[in-house]
C-alpha cells in the first residue's frame, strides 16, 4: 500500500454485518492505527482502537478508551530471531502492571511460556512446542503460500492459495491443511477492494 493508505475492511456472515476495520498503515506496511468495530450479542456494537508505535526490537501497543486517551500499553520485546520474549502490561504511568516471558530452544523446538503477578511470583510456567523455521514458501507478493504451524508439534502442513487483484492486492484466500495423504479447505475469505481516488 502507499505510505500513509487508510484501509477500511467489513466482514459479513450470513450477509450480515459482523464487523469493521480501519487501519493506517507506514511506508513498511506496518499498521500504525487500527480502529476495530465488532457486533456483540448481548452488548451491541463494541469498538475497540490501538495505535502501533515501532522501534528496534520492541513494539508498543497503545490500546486506547473510545475518546482517544490511553487506557494502557502492551510493550513486546524481540530477540534477534524476531521473536517476542518479553511482553510488558504499562498503565498510563508507565508503572508495570503485568509481565509474560518466553525463553526459546531453538535446538529442540521448544519454549518456556511463563505469566507473572504483579507481586513477582508465576502464575503459570509451560513448555510448548516452537518451529524456528515455520515459514517453507512466499509467492512475488511477499505472502505466505506454505508453512507449518508455529506452536504445534506436528508436521501437518497448511497451504494458501491467493487470487489477486490489478493492484496486487488479494481478493481471494484459500486456506488448505495437509495430513499426511490427507487434504482439506479449512478456510475461504474473499474480500472487494474499492479505491478512492485522491
Amino acid at each position: 500500500f502507499p505510505e500513509r493508505s487508510i484501509i477500511r475492511l467489513k466482514r459479513y456472515k450470513d450477509s450480515e454485518l459482523e464487523s469493521t476495520r480501519e487501519f493506517s498503515v507506514d511506508s513498511q506496511n506496518r499498521v500504525i492505527k487500527n480502529t476495530v468495530r465488532f457486533k456483540h450479542k448481548a452488548l451491541g456494537w463494541i469498538t475497540s482502537k490501538y495505535e502501533t508505535v515501532y522501534s528496534e526490537n520492541i513494539k508498543d501497543l497503545r490500546m486506547l478508551n473510545q475518546d482517544g486517551t490511553l487506557d494502557y500499553t502492551m510493550r513486546v520485546i524481540f530477540n534477534e530471531n524476531n521473536n517476542p520474549v518479553e511482553i510488558r502490561t504499562l498503565n498510563i504511568k508507565n508503572e508495570l502492571i503485568g509481565l509474560s516471558t518466553a525463553e526459546y530452544d531453538y535446538e529442540n523446538n521448544k519454549f518456556i511460556y511463563k505469566v507473572y503477578r504483579q507481586d513477582g511470583s508465576i502464575v503459570l510456567n509451560k513448555t510448548e512446542s516452537f518451529k524456528k523455521d515455520y515459514e517453507i514458501t512466499r509467492n512475488e507478493f511477499g505472502d505466505l503460500t506454505e508453512f507449518y504451524w508455529p506452536t504445534s508439534s506436528s508436521n501437518i502442513k497448511y497451504l494458501v492459495e491467493y487470487k489477486y487483484d490489478e493492484q496486487g492486492n488479494w481478493t481471494s484466500i484459500k486456506k488448505i491443511q495437509i495430513d499426511g495423504d490427507k487434504k482439506k479447505t479449512t478456510e475461504i475469505i474473499k474480500r472487494k477492494i474499492k479505491y478512492l481516488k485522491n
